[in-house]
C-alpha cells in the first residue's frame, strides 16, 4: 500500500496539484470469542462467489485485539488520514470493543 501512496502522491504533484491528496484505509474486522466465526461467516457470504479473494480478505483481517491494534498502528505509521474499520458482526458489542481499542490511539 506504500508503494502504491507514494506513486499516487508523484502522480498528483507531477500534474500540478496543490496540498496532498486525502487517504483513507479501509478494513474488515471482527472482536471477541467468536471473532474467526463471525469473519469466517461474513467474508463467505460477501466473497464466496470468489473462494480465492475470500481467502485473501479473510487471512488479512484483523481477528484479534492484538491484530486490530496492528492494523491500526500500521495504518497511522503510513500516514492515512482515516482508517476505517467495518465490523463482520451486527452486534452491538463489536463497536464497543473496538471503541476500548481504539481509545487507546486517542
Amino acid at each position: 500500500m506504500l508503494k502504491m501512496w507514494q506513486q499516487i502522491l508523484q502522480a498528483w504533484q507531477a500534474n500540478g496539484r496543490k496540498g496532498q491528496p486525502r487517504w483513507v484505509g479501509a478494513s474488515y474486522f471482527a472482536l471477541g470469542p467468536n471473532a474467526l466465526d463471525h469473519a469466517t461467516r461474513y467474508i463467505n457470504h460477501n466473497y464466496g462467489y470468489n473462494p480465492e479473494l475470500a481467502a485473501k480478505r479473510l487471512s488479512t483481517l484483523p481477528a484479534s485485539r492484538e491484530a486490530v491494534e496492528e492494523s491500526i498502528k500500521r495504518q497511522a505509521d503510513m500516514g492515512v488520514d482515516e482508517f476505517i474499520l467495518r465490523p463482520c458482526a451486527e452486534d452491538l458489542d463489536q463497536m464497543e470493543r473496538l471503541a476500548e481499542v481504539a481509545a487507546r490511539f486517542s
